[in-house]
C-alpha cells in the first residue's frame, strides 16, 4: 500500500517549534502479527489501515483469534481493549497492541509496514515504548524480548525493521514480570530525555516487536518512533506517541 501525505504532527514538541512538512509514503500492510507456539506453530493476522486526513491509522477492539488446524495459539485483544497503529508523515509510528498468550509459551511478532519520506539530511530521533504484563493462572506472568539485541521493541531506519535490513535507532524492553494474579509495567525511551542525533541521512523509518509470552497470559503496550530535522529544544512532550495509557488490571477471560 503506498500513498503520499502531508502533514505537521502537532502535540509532539513544545510550543513555539515550527513542524516540517514533508511528503510521505506507507509501503506494505499497515501491521503484520504472527503468534508462534511454544512447539512451533505459527498463524498469521495483516491489518490494512484508512487514510483519515494525511494519517494512515488503524484502531479495533475487535478480538482476533490466531488459529491454526489444531487450536488457538493467542488471541489480539482478548477482553475487547483497544490495539492500534498511527503513521504520521513527519515522520512518526506509533503501534499500541492488547494480546494473550495460548496454551503454551508465546511467541508474538508484531511487524510495522515502511514509512518513507524525502531524506533528511540531519535527521534526530526519539522513541519509546511502555508494556505491561498480567498473569492469568496463577503461576507468574513472564515477557521478554525477542529481537537480535534482546529487546522486545526494536527501531530502525533506512530498511524494514521486521527483516532487520536497517540500521538500529534503539531497541527497548528486555523483560517484564508479574506475580501470581498480579499486573506489572514498565516502560523505556531513547534517549532518556530530547532527541538523539542519528548522524547520517535517513529515508524511512519502521518498528518491529518481538517477545516471548509466558502461557495464558495477556501483555499490552504502545510504542512510537519520531524523527525530525529539527533537534530538541528545552522539554517535549511525547503527546500520540507517549508511554501513557499502558493497560491496567486485566481479568480473566471466560
Amino acid at each position: 500500500m503506498m500513498r503520499s501525505s502531508m502533514k505537521c504532527f502537532v502535540g509532539v514538541i513544545v510550543a513555539g517549534l515550527a513542524c516540517s512538512a514533508a511528503l510521505a509514503d506507507v509501503t506494505g500492510s499497515g501491521l503484520t502479527i504472527t503468534a508462534t507456539s511454544g512447539s512451533g506453530r505459527s498463524a498469521s493476522y495483516t491489518i490494512n489501515g484508512t487514510w483519515v486526513g494525511n494519517d494512515f491509522i488503524w484502531e479495533s477492539d475487535q478480538r482476533v483469534e490466531f488459529n491454526d488446524s489444531l487450536g488457538v495459539l493467542g488471541v489480539l485483544n482478548p477482553n475487547s481493549e483497544t490495539s492500534s497503529f498511527s503513521y504520521f508523515a513527519d515522520p512518526a509510528i506509533a503501534l499500541n497492541f492488547n494480546v494473550q498468550a495460548g496454551a503454551s509459551d508465546t511467541t508474538f511478532m508484531i511487524g510495522s509496514a515502511l514509512l518513507s519520506f524525502p531524506t533528511i539530511s540531519s535527521p534526530h530521533g526519539v522513541a519509546s515504548a511502555a508494556f505491561s504484563v498480567t498473569d492469568v493462572t496463577g503461576d507468574g506472568a513472564l515477557l521478554t524480548g525477542a529481537n537480535t539485541g534482546g529487546g522486545a521493541y526494536l527501531a530502525q531506519y533506512n530498511g524494514l525493521a521486521s527483516s532487520n535490513s536497517g540500521t538500529t535507532f534503539t531497541e527497548l524492553i528486555s523483560s517484564v514480570s508479574a506475580g501470581a494474579f498480579a499486573t506489572d509495567s514498565t516502560n523505556e525511551q531513547s534517549p532518556v530525555a530530547g532527541f538523539s542525533n542519528i548522524g547520517v541521512p535517513i529515508s524511512d523509518v519502521s518498528s518491529f516487536l518481538s517477545f516471548s509470552l509466558s502461557a495464558h497470559d495477556l501483555a499490552s503496550g504502545t510504542t512510537s518512533f519520531f524523527v525530525d530535522a529539527i533537534p530538541e529544544p528545552t522539554g517535549i512532550v511525547l503527546g500520540l506517541i507517549g508511554l501513557a495509557g499502558v493497560a491496567a488490571a486485566r481479568r480473566r477471560i471466560a
